[in-house]
């Protein structure tokens, strides 16, 4: 909230024609009312990107269509038109339909002479029901590196907005806070052209709308929720009482189950499913294979809303081997395994703050190459870090695989001659163990409670995690969050529904009870002092 000066003096101005020791106690009461009832209006600032009045400013690509519309009462809007693509082969799938836009020459949108500063970027967007979710990409730099970000779409006209923090990095140089003003393009697309299966989908033909692209800043954050005990104790209480329990596994190649006989029936999370039915007696429980070969952290993020939060109700989200794929870049960048981390990091705290499922990182992506035994030692402990910190649950494959030596494992589980990151269906069904027993050692620890407090964004301190999260309470250490504030937001961005007339794009703030009336109280109290001071002096 930003109080006005002039509001402040002119409670005080008035507050003198009333007598004696009430003026002050007047100039309270008169700011406490005017606060209730008038609110006090601040214009963000904004950059924009493009009205989309029209389509001759943006490129399509790759079966992408874009044409012209109308938003009621704003004018022009664009509808972005997606088509249907083939799941392809494992780590195909071929190029992304997008719709680009690019400034003139390539050059940053942020003006050159600008010291304003953004803290993420707005949007207008309306669905027609054929998607639930959208994703927009910013390219930025010399080195042309990207950043991409999942949104909603609803059938309702409804204005988006994406912190920095939730741009999950292609090329690991440095979170979106540190390089928007670098931005030249912005392209919408669907991130990837394939989805989980055995065989692999592709995605559905979608469409959605969109208007008035802009950055801004004054973006509220919420918190990010971190539970206390093991993080995944309403799936435990739910398996324990036999109830319906649905688990997602989001990864890569690993995961999905290259290289084995049979992908679908061999894979370590095909195989947890068989132990955990097995354990608890009953086969209400689901453990759905939502890994896709290639992919990395910015894929993931972008799939998010279609493997994971499209199949809702889901207990437990766990996370696996998108490390190995972010790696082979990130290895060469100064700082890359902290900028892996950190991109999980922000995907944790998508799905924290989304709500209602619980968390699990699988350790893993272990490089099993003579001489090169230790290359994911780094990435591994600083995600490992992020999860003690977060209080994110972990099953240690990584730890317990690399405990057994390079030259047992090329013998027993990484048998396809040349390749030191999938193993066979042995090394398969050692992983769903180790996954399995973190799970059991669970069951019987003592934290309980899905209340806890709230974390400020989680630092990457800590120590390594190894086979189960440590509980305790929130940390406050240094955010790596994209703004430097450590709030959050609603399922892969801020969302905000507005009615038809609120065309506007600048944020307003409304006086009300507690903190606002604080500021209030105290402001008006030290220019009664201030003014009695002058009187007693004079």
């Amino acid at each position: 909230m930003s109080l006005r000066p002039q509001t402040t003096t002119l409670a005080c101005v008035l507050a003198q024609r009333v007598p004696g020791r009430d003026q002050c106690f007047f100039a309270v009461a008169l700011l406490l009312a005017c606060s209730m009832v008038s609110p006090v209006k601040v214009h963000a600032a904004e950059l924009s990107i493009n009205a989309c009045d029209s389509t001759a400013e943006w490129t399509i690509a790759n079966g992408a269509g874009l044409s012209a519309t109308t938003r009621p009462g704003a004018g022009g809007a664009l509808v972005v038109t997606m088509p249907a693509t083939v799941g392809g082969s494992p780590g195909g799938g071929g190029p992304v339909p997008t719709i680009t836009r690019d400034n003139v020459n390539q050059d940053p949108f942020y003006p050159a002479a600008s010291a304003q500063t953004y803290e993420g970027v707005r949007f207008w967007v309306k669905g027609d029901g054929s998607t639930n979710w959208g994703n927009v990409d910013l390219r930025y730099g010399a080195n042309w590196t990207e950043g991409f970000a999942l949104f909603p779409v609803t059938t309702a006209w409804t204005e988006v907005t994406i912190p920095w923090r939730e741009f999950i990095q292609k090329n690991f140089d440095g979170p979106m806070n540190l390089h928007y003003k670098e931005v030249f393009r912005i392209t919408f697309g669907s991130g990837n052209r394939q989805l989980d299966g055995h065989p692999l989908s592709g995605l559905p033909a979608h469409s959605y709308q969109i208007d008035d692209i802009r950055f801004v800043d004054a973006v509220t954050l919420a918190t990010t929720p971190k539970p206390t005990g093991t993080g995944i104790q309403n799936t435990i209480a739910k398996l324990v009482a036999k109830q319906p329990v649905k688990i997602v596994v989001m990864g890569a190649s690993i995961s999905w189950g290259l290289k084995t006989a049979d992908p679908a029936a061999d894979s370590w999370p095909t195989q947890l499913q068989a132990r955990l039915r097995a354990r608890y007696a009953y086969n209400q429980i689901t453990v759905i294979n939502g890994a896709i070969p290639g992919f990395n952290t910015f894929e993931g993020a972008c799939a998010l809303g279609w493997i994971t939060y499209d199949r809702q109700p889901v207990d437990l989200l766990m996370v696996g081997d998108w490390i190995y794929n972010d790696y082979v870049d990130a290895q060469f960048v100064t700082n890359g395994a902290a900028e892996v981390a950190r991109n999980y990091e922000y995907i944790f705290g998508m799905v924290r703050r989304h709500g209602g499922i619980e968390l699990m990182n699988i350790q893993s992506g272990l490089n099993c190459e003579p001489g090169n035994f230790d290359l994911m030692d780094a990435p591994n402990t600083a995600i490992a870090d992020v999860c003690t910190a977060m209080n994110i649950f972990s099953a240690n494959v990584y730890g317990e695989f690399k405990a057994m030596g390079q030259p047992w494992l090329t013998a027993n589980y990484y048998t396809f001659a040349g390749d030191y990151a999938h193993y066979n269906i042995t090394g398969h069904a050692k992983a769903a163990q180790i996954v399995f027993d973190a799970i059991v050692a669970a069951e019987s620890s003592t934290g309980t409670s899905t209340s806890g407090s709230s974390t400020t964004g989680a630092s990457t301190s800590g120590s390594s995690t190894t086979g189960t999260s440590t509980s305790g309470s929130s940390t406050t250490g240094t955010s790596t969050s994209g703004t430097g504030t450590t709030t959050a937001s609603t399922p892969g961005s801020t969302t905000s529904a507005t009615t038809p007339a609120d065309t506007g794009g600048a944020a307003s703030t409304s006086c009300g009870l507690g903190s606002g009336i604080g500021a209030l109280l105290a402001m008006a109290s030290l220019a009664c002092a201030s003014r009695r001071r002058r009187r007693e002096t004079a």
